[in-house]
């Protein structure tokens, strides 16, 4: 579909034997037929109410419209997150570099202000935190410089942005160069959060998941400790015997029950 364009106040239509200048036509419907070069030194002076997009050229004598552009409003799109990737760490792990994060600002509105500016939030419940001794930030994207690449740590969950300057419909960073930390416990697939009006909810959340595993482990038996026996020996308790079943994927099953 072509796009809209602003024109000038001097249009000019050249076309050559072969061709009709087909959108051209008069009020009353009929078709100008001429050939050649056409050149009309005349205000543009609106587009109608219709889906339509004309342009009418005034002239003492007669009106023009070059007719063919369709007018289609766009459909409102909302404030967004994407990480480039799902990431998935084991519980121990080092610092850990982030997927680059991306986010868009909704449109035909805009909602990141330099009142609110940007959060970015680990769940509460999420076993990791934000590497909090690094602050530095990279941030790139059309809105880049709106906001500080020098971040802050409201606390060990929160990474802010501060926002310099309103965003606008569908501006879009990128932001790279931080760390998670802290991979305590086993955690369950999640989302980081982004608040952009400082209320503590989400106003968006990412579209790739955070996961913490366990340690891969394999299938284990162990006592509590040696035993040694003599010839003869009356009956005598075992030591006691500890299973411990593979990580991440279990081998234990009803099926095949256990056998020592």
């Amino acid at each position: 579909m072509p796009t809209a364009r602003s024109w000038s106040n001097s249009l000019q239509t050249r076309k050559t034997p072969t061709q009709k200048l087909s959108h051209a036509i008069r009020p009353n419907g009929a078709s100008y037929d001429n050939y050649g070069f056409i050149k009309h030194n005349f205000g543009i002076t609106g587009i109608d109410g219709g889906d339509i997009f004309e342009q009418k050229i005034s002239a003492t004598s007669r009106d023009l419209f070059l007719v063919g552009y369709t007018l289609e409003a766009s459909a409102p799109t909302a404030l967004t997150m994407s990480s480039a990737a799902n990431q998935t760490f084991t519980v121990g792990d080092p610092n850990t570099a982030i997927s680059q994060i991306t986010i868009t600002d909704a449109s035909p509105t805009a909602s990141i202000t330099t009142g609110n500016d940007i959060r970015i939030r680990i769940p509460a419940t999420f076993n990791m935190s934000w590497d909090t001794s690094d602050p530095n930030a990279v941030i790139t994207g059309g809105a880049s410089g709106k906001v500080l690449s020098t971040v802050s740590f409201p606390d060990s969950k929160t990474l802010l942005i501060q926002v310099t300057e309103n965003f606008l419909a569908l501006d879009e960073i990128t932001v790279s160069g931080l760390s998670f930390t802290s991979f305590s416990a086993a955690s369950a697939a999640d989302n980081l959060e982004l608040d952009i009006d400082n209320d503590g909810t989400a106003d968006a959340t990412d579209d790739k998941t955070i996961e913490i595993t366990s340690p891969s482990a394999a299938l284990d038996i162990s006592s509590a400790g040696n035993q040694t026996f003599a010839v003869g020996d009356p009956a005598t308790a075992i030591s006691s015997i500890t299973i411990t079943d593979a990580s991440p994927t279990p081998s234990i099953t009803t099926t095949n029950d256990i056998r020592i």
